[in-house]
């Protein structure tokens, strides 16, 4: 995934005979657009493989004019993008908050999510988990949440799936206020 928001696959079996990978398909997921004059878009976070699912995720807006805030979030800010190997989209799912990185095994994903940076929603705060296994879309696949308090920053499952591990920090408000606190979350 590149900073401009367009997603890839390349077929590395090109590179055995010409030394260049293929691009096997090209997908525009967080491009910016423009909004009052204002060009935003989504942060490229962090690509994931599951199997043969494609999952990438999209942080934050931002404006592309370092002199002018986002006035909106992007389309596809703060979501995740799943695709199968033919760059066929999946599933996909609005996040409400900023994913961390991510954590998975051959079948979930864990995201750690903290406020949006636009709407500062503290609400969405947790861990939420999905099961990539289950057919439909990404709310069937949506199988936990566990709110916290603070922000959480950091998530890991093991190998087996059995157990999460969540790592929560405070978040301090514009007047002071402190929510949640330094916390390792176990989740079964």
């Amino acid at each position: 995934m590149t900073s401009d928001g367009r997603a890839f696959l390349f077929d590395n079996s090109e590179i055995m005979k010409t030394g260049v990978p293929e691009i096997k398909w090209q997908a525009n997921i967080s491009t910016p657009v423009v909004v009052s004059g204002v060009p935003i878009y989504g942060s490229a976070n962090y690509a994931y493989i599951i199997n043969n699912t494609l999952i990438f995720s999209i942080g934050s807006t931002f404006s592309k004019d370092q002199n002018k805030d986002a006035p909106i979030e992007h389309p596809n800010g703060n979501s995740l993008f799943a695709y199968d190997t033919e760059g066929n989209l999946l599933w996909k799912w609005r996040l409400d908050g900023y994913a961390g990185e991510c954590a998975l095994n051959d079948r979930y994903l864990v995201i750690p999510i903290a406020q949006n940076l636009v709407t500062e929603d503290r609400n969405v705060h947790g861990v939420y988990v999905f099961d990539i296994s289950k057919s439909g879309g990404s709310n069937s696949k949506l199988v936990q949440i566990y709110n916290t308090k603070g922000i959480t920053v950091s998530a890991d499952i093991s190998p087996d799936g059995r157990y999460i591990a969540a790592l929560e920090a405070p978040s301090r408000l514009d007047d002071g206020t402190v929510l949640g606190e330094y916390k390792v979350h176990i989740l079964t």
